[in-house]
């Protein structure tokens, strides 16, 4: 992973990231742990399909990048209720910073992938292509209603 990767999920803010074997990692940004959504990785007829369970993030909060043979994901899903106004008893749901890195098994066509993000899902397919990117990737991500 080049340092751009290393650097995609802290975004330019104090932070530190660790990214480990299988594409995993562990860090914290402003203090703030980065938690790693749920994601499949499907071979399809002539790419992959990666699908990323995202319920209550938008779009506009989601970035996704192509690094070498890794996919690279980061976002941040906004608290539901004002700040003033909560007290949680039970909490479960993953909030604020995400990030996950997919290591890819074999090189992918950057400049023909899609992203859409429909009822919940990040849904991206990466046809396969012939090297590795020298350069890293930015995928536009839409909304499908």
């Amino acid at each position: 992973m080049s340092q751009f990767g290393k650097i995609f999920f802290v975004g330019g803010r104090g932070g530190m990231l660790t990214v480990g074997g299988g594409g995993s990692f562990s860090g914290a940004v402003d203090g703030q742990d980065i938690w790693q959504p749920s994601a499949d990785l499907l071979e399809v007829e002539g790419g992959f399909l990666v699908q990323v369970d995202l319920p209550g993030v938008e779009a506009g909060s989601i970035e996704a990048a192509i690094d070498g043979q890794s996919l690279l994901i980061r976002g941040v899903r906004r608290a539901l209720c004002p700040t003033q106004s909560k007290r949680y008893i039970h909490m479960e749901i993953s909030r604020g910073e995400f990030g996950k890195v997919i290591p890819l098994p074999r090189p992918v066509a950057e400049e023909n992938c899609r992203a859409a993000l429909r009822d919940g899902v990040l849904e991206i397919y990466l046809p396969h292509g012939g090297r590795p990117a020298l350069t890293v990737t930015t995928l536009t991500i839409r909304t499908i209603l």
